[in-house]
């Protein structure tokens, strides 16, 4: 089998092309493998010198739906009860990453290869996670990891042989773009709509889960979940209309939230299986620019939890 590593990029930042350029490197370093690397986001001089490949796409092909990602909050935090999450509505951007790395696949298809060992650009692979993955690659060639922290499988890393993603895409992609997708949660993400592929198309029988293999992501370790002294608050990398959705394990019944002087009571959106989730309106916060990402506070901090009158 003709193996290829594919990377998939957006590098809409100059941290992000330094972050592409240092784990390109570490890959050249731990693998002979031909270098395919696909964006849609200009792709510099210097990662096109570094790779054997490269194919940049204009389109970014987002489409009209939002996702509910979570977060939990730290105990004491004086803002919420320890058994809260926070989840911020935003707008889909895993559609795009999933068609870019199937335009990737078809050009890798071209080139020859018909598997692929795919990292997103912010990816960090060392000896230790690449000796672990050639291990599970001598056993079965489609290699997928669970996601830490919610369900689906991780898509900045996975393992696959190119026509069956190919096949995926190619069969499913209209069930994420129409929203239609049995089984999984309202405002799904691509990593869970990834697993759902998985499933449905019965691969899962032919492949390996992993859980005990974890690449690290760059990005995500340096723009994570922040907490400002007691207070708890989530920087967001896009200038988008977000909600506020409080998920708690029990119904919020005497709650209102106080900002700016006006006292907010959160409405009622669903009743998920181990959690109710509540709507918080929107107030837009300062934004500031860190390294060329951009960021929002919400204002977060102003939010102080009230019994209802």
């Amino acid at each position: 089998m003709s193996s290829c590593i594919l990377i998939s990029s957006h590098l809409n930042s100059p941290y992000k092309v330094s972050t592409a350029i240092k784990n390109i490197k570490n890959i050249k370093n731990l693998s002979n493998l031909p270098i395919v690397f696909v964006g849609n986001y200009v792709i510099p001089k210097e990662i096109q010198t570094l790779v054997n490949f490269c194919f940049y796409q204009s389109h970014n092909s987002t489409i009209n739906r939002f996702t509910f990602n979570q977060v939990s909050t730290p105990k004491n935090n004086g803002l919420f009860d320890d058994n809260s999450l926070f989840v911020v509505k935003y707008r889909d951007y895993g559609y795009a990453h999933l068609e870019q790395i199937y335009n990737g696949m078809k050009l890798v298809e071209s080139l020859g290869f018909n598997h692929v060992i795919h990292f997103n650009y912010d990816i960090e692979v060392n000896d230790i996670s690449f000796t672990k993955l050639k291990k599970l690659l001598s056993l079965n060639k489609n290699i997928f990891f669970k996601r830490l922290s919610q369900d689906g499988f991780e898509t900045h890393s996975f393992c696959i042989t190119t026509s069956k993603y190919i096949n995926l895409w190619e069969k499913y992609h209209i069930n994420y773009r129409n929203n239609n997708v049995d089984g999984i949660r309202n405002g799904f993400i691509c990593e869970e709509f990834f697993k759902w592929m998985i499933l449905k198309d019965d691969l899962i029988n032919n492949s390996i889960v992993s859980d005990n293999l974890k690449f690290i992501n760059n990005i995500d370790s340096r723009y994570g979940t922040t907490n400002y002294g007691s207070y708890f608050i989530t920087p967001f990398k896009y200038v988008e209309k977000n909600v506020l959705v409080i998920s708690s394990k029990e119904p919020i019944d005497e709650l209102t939230f106080k900002f700016n002087g006006s006292l907010l009571s959160p409405e009622f959106l669903s009743k998920e299986v181990n959690y109710y989730l509540y709507l918080l309106p929107y107030f837009k916060g300062e934004y500031y620019i860190n390294d060329d990402m951009i960021f929002n506070t919400l204002n977060l901090l102003n939010y102080i939890k009230t019994p209802k009158k």
